[in-house]
């Protein structure tokens, strides 16, 4: 989880986070070997790692995160009732078309953390390669559009019993 990043440095105090609170516009799922990564783009921009024409990362401003399915999913569930239960009456992943339609336009509030190359992060076995900002949302809010299709979900999935 977090944005990836190879051989930055930003020689930054360790553990620096920020509290930042955006507006989603859109969502792109991706399948990788490892799993799904969310690409969401926010309104606000954001320290990051930007990529460079010879492949390399620098230092810059990034309007996006990025965050491994499994753990958008658990933490987006910890923080939103409504979301829970929608994906408590599917008994598979989000596609692209629920993770779009849940989140355009959300509100999300989240801790964005900086950690710095050698650390090990908890849960991780092996320390971080590069720096690395680590997303951990801690609230959401949907829209109402959002609210009644997960509503319409629901409802559809009590009526199959």
């Amino acid at each position: 989880m977090g944005t990836k990043t190879s051989n930055v440095s930003v020689n930054a105090v360790k553990n620096v986070t920020e509290t930042i609170v955006a507006t989603v516009q859109s969502v792109t799922l991706f399948n990788e070997e490892f799993g799904g990564k969310l690409h969401v783009v926010i309104d606000k921009k954001l320290k990051g790692f930007v990529r460079q024409a010879d492949g390399t990362f620098a230092d810059g401003e990034v309007d996006f995160i990025n965050l491994n399915t499994k753990a958008a999913t658990a933490q987006l569930c910890a923080v939103n009732d409504d979301i829970a239960a929608f994906r408590g009456v599917k008994s598979h992943a989000f596609n692209q078309a629920r993770w779009s339609t849940i989140l355009r336009n959300a509100t999300l509030t989240f801790n964005y953390t900086l950690h710095n190359a050698g650390e090990v992060l908890e849960g991780a076995e092996d320390a971080l390669e590069h720096d690395v900002y680590v997303v951990d949302i801690i609230k959401c809010s949907l829209t109402q559009r959002s609210l009644d299709m997960i509503d319409k979900v629901i409802m559809a999935a009590m009526m199959e019993d």
